[in-house]
Formats: structure tokens, sequence, C-alpha cells
């Protein structure tokens, strides 16, 4: 696995998230959610040298971010439920994502923005992904669950933020198209010589980049 997730208990982070999406909060609330949690995504260790870009738009999207040890990303998100539909909603930079568990451990999920969609081979997984409103998409999730429910599917009693980590997982493994037993080996401990040669990169990256600004001061003087 990729990713960690981690409760959020920090009071600081906790206002700094509900600051950050006031208006997604109160449009989730009138449609009849609550907060469930606030948590944290902490991504592999180094995370922030190997997805810097990524790291860059995270910030542009003013997401509530901090670096953990050793250069791990970790971004802090708030988590919604809807107790009469068994779903939680997930805020972030990107938009709102919609996650629903049924009792056969089959899962929906809907995005309100542009993203991967797609399915499990056996089709008891499916994420649907298409830009528009919070209303609107969550209409259009409510929708597939009454079409699913139809069919059988039957909703658990309540979601819960462990439901919730189950079926972004199985997100991360469509998305990243590794078997699962892949993902837990690259979220294992990284072993102390891969943490030396990572540190021996940016060591040295910082001591090239170092030497071309002190080689550009040097050009810069010659030429006064």
């Amino acid at each position: 696995m990729l990713i960690d997730y981690e409760l959020a208990t920090d009071f600081d982070i906790i206002d700094q998230v509900r600051a950050r999406y006031a208006t997604e909060l109160a449009a989730l609330k009138r449609l009849g959610f609550r907060e469930l949690c606030f948590y944290s995504e902490i991504i592999i260790p180094f995370s922030a040298i190997l997805f810097l870009p990524s790291l860059l738009m995270m910030c542009r999207r003013r997401e509530v971010l901090s670096i953990r040890r050793p250069l791990r990303i970790s971004a802090s998100y708030p988590l919604l439920v809807s107790p009469a539909h068994a779903t939680t909603a997930l805020v972030l930079g990107l938009g709102v994502k919609f996650y629903t568990l049924f009792a056969d451990s089959s899962g929906l999920i809907t995005a309100n923005f542009n993203s991967v969609s797609g399915q499990d081979l056996d089709g008891t997984f499916v994420k649907y992904a298409t830009p528009g409103s919070i209303e609107q998409i969550w209409q259009q999730h409510s929708e597939r669950l009454t079409e699913l429910q139809a069919l059988g599917r039957q909703l658990r009693v309540t979601a819960t933020f462990e439901d919730y980590v189950a079926l972004s997982r199985r997100e991360e493994e469509m998305l990243t198209g590794l078997p699962r037993q892949q993902l837990e080996e690259a979220a294992s401990p990284m072993p102390a010589n891969t943490r030396v040669f990572w540190l021996l990169v940016i060591l040295l990256g910082v001591i090239g980049l170092l030497s071309i600004v002190l080689l550009l001061l040097i050009v810069s003087r010659v030429r006064d």
C-alpha cells in the first residue's frame, strides 16, 4: 500500500481542515451528511522528493499538508457520513468523492471531478468520475445506490472510517494496477541500505544545486 491512513487528533490540524473546506462541508451538511472524522493520508517514505510535482499541485490546491519523517507527504481531510445511505463523503482539493460499501463487500465510488473511472475484474467494485456540483453528483450516486439495491445489494447498517479505508485501498489498487500483495510490500518499512541510497541521492542533488548557484555567482562577478 502506498498510503497509510491515520485519524487526526491534533486540534490545530482539524481547525485548518474545517477552515479550508468550509464551503464543501456546508454543502454536504445541507444534503444530510454529518462529520464522521478527520484523518491524514501519509504517503510512502521520501514521497516529498519522489512525488515533488504532485506535492506542488497539492500546495496549489491549498490542501492541508505537512512533511513527516522521512520526507513523507501528509495531507489531512474531512470525512462525512450519510447514515441513511451508509455512505461516506471525502472532501479534498480536487472536489468530493462519495464511498458506499455494501454488506457483501462490494463497493461504489462517485467523484465530482475528472479522475480515473473503472471497475475490478468481477465488477463488484465500480468507480464513476464526472465533473459536476456536489448536489448533482450526490444525486447520481444516490440513483445508482437505488438501482443496485433493486438488484439485491444491501446497504450496511452504517458507514465507518474502516469501511472508507477498505474502499479507498481497493481504489488505490485499481489506480496503480498493482495486486494487493505488491501494494503491501510497497508500504513495508524501507530497508536501511535503501534509505541510505535515497539520502545520498538527495544530498548529491543539493550539492549539485549549490554548485550551480556558486558557479553562476562566480561567472557574474568575472563579467563585472
